[in-house]
């Protein structure tokens, strides 16, 4: 079975020694798979369900975000919960620009440093969420 950190350590791995931009957004793409699995366990053990309304119109994803931001059933886990969503919405921004601006839109090493710290920020609120995992 592939887990989430299966993601990620492609994510690191991908690049290698040949950083070209392939490769570059290939990675964010992976990067941003790895965290939305790590989100998405969070809301499932975590967080309750939206109401019809603010499910109303929103993405699969953004209606993860939500529920992140917004349904901790944990109090404790309120500020944790939140961060994880802020980090992956910007790991998405990148993950879009990754996979759908290949024309008018450069990614470059810098690029993958701050999606693969995306990353270690998320699976770090992530392990501390999950200690034994």
């Amino acid at each position: 079975m592939i887990e989430a950190s299966d993601y990620a350590k492609l994510a690191r791995n991908l690049v290698g020694s040949l950083p070209t931009e392939t490769r570059i957004r290939c990675a964010l793409g992976r990067a941003y798979y790895a965290v939305y699995h790590y989100c998405l366990e969070c809301a499932s053990t975590y967080c309750g369900e939206l109401t019809a309304e603010e499910a109303k119109d929103q993405g699969l994803h953004s209606k993860l975000y939500l529920r992140l931001e917004g349904h901790s059933k944990t109090q404790e886990l309120d500020v944790q919960l939140r961060t994880i969503a802020d980090y992956a919405k910007k790991l998405r921004n990148l993950r879009v620009r990754s996979d759908y601006h290949l024309v008018d839109q450069t990614l470059t090493e810098r690029d993958l440093i701050d999606g693969l710290r995306l990353l270690t920020n998320i699976e770090s609120e992530y392990h501390r969420i999950f200690p034994m995992q």
